[in-house]
């Protein structure tokens, strides 16, 4: 409950709510020894400090969400913290590990089923990416987004996927 409410307040953007609620997650999954649910917490974590400017502090964060989910062979999640240090690689400057590690990160959502995932990771590799894109990665990066648009059910990817889809065009 604790993580949900942090994540619901930092979706409205009361980050300073939401980290309390959020680190005492942390602390409760630690206790517990819930690895997985303790590496949610940290890739929310993660997204917070990057929307507060706090790039060491997101750093770190979903540094641990990876390692604990790298251990756990939790793909889909491990997909999503993926997704997050990709969008921080960007934030940070550093473009190129940035592409390899969102691409990696829609291989593996993509590979596990996780359509959702894959299309936040390939959303996210475009958004960042598209104007420096030659037109034939345009025309690849168009054939996968309509690959997942055929397998995608939430609306709010679907409807990202497909404004993405008008722009590569």
């Amino acid at each position: 409950m604790e993580n949900n409410r942090g994540y619901f307040l930092f979706d409205l953007g009361r980050f300073a709510e939401a980290e309390i609620h959020l680190l005492h997650a942390h602390e409760i999954f630690e206790r517990l020894e819930d690895k997985v649910r303790r590496a949610q917490v940290d890739d929310c974590l993660g997204q917070l400090y990057m929307a507060t400017g706090r790039l060491d502090l997101a750093e770190s964060a979903v540094e641990r969400a990876i390692l604990s989910l790298e251990a756990d062979d939790e793909e889909a999640l491990l997909a999503e913290a993926l997704t997050t240090k990709g969008r921080l690689y960007f934030k940070l400057g550093h473009h190129l590990e940035g592409r390899e590690v969102l691409e990696g990160a829609w291989r593996i959502a993509e590979r596990c089923g996780d359509n959702e995932g894959a299309g936040r990771a390939l959303l996210t590799l475009i958004e960042e990416t598209q104007t420096k894109m030659d037109q034939a990665e345009r025309s690849r990066m168009a054939i996968r987004i309509r690959g997942l648009l055929r397998n995608t059910q939430q609306a709010s990817t679907r409807a990202r996927l497909s404004e993405c889809l008008e722009t590569l065009s």
